[in-house]
């Protein structure tokens, strides 16, 4: 993965630097919403788009660091039940794989 304005020589102290103080401020803002919900998503009411949209993030970002997931396993989990969710699954399962 390359960031935005680092070569590829770079991209090591570019994550560092750039990405992992954003991670590191976003990551555990996300984790206390899942956990004031109650309901496992990010909505006391259930599964919203909001849960989509970041478990299909959190999908990505694992393929190129997973381990950032060691830290914020909260995150992972998440993607793991809407990834599992029944009207997902199967299609999850089926579709192509994309490789990172």
């Amino acid at each position: 993965m390359i960031l935005a304005g680092c070569s590829e020589e770079d991209k090591e102290t570019c994550f560092k630097e750039k990405f992992m103080p954003a991670v590191e401020k976003t990551f555990p803002v996300l984790i206390r919403y899942l956990k004031e919900s109650g309901s496992g998503f990010f909505f006391k009411n259930g599964v919203s788009w909001v849960d989509f949209f970041i478990a299909n993030k959190v999908l990505s970002l694992n393929g190129f660091h997973p381990e950032l997931f060691e830290k914020y396993n909260e995150l992972k989990e998440h993607c793991d039940r809407v990834h599992s969710l029944p009207q997902l699954k199967n299609y999850l399962e089926k579709r192509e794989k994309t490789p990172f």
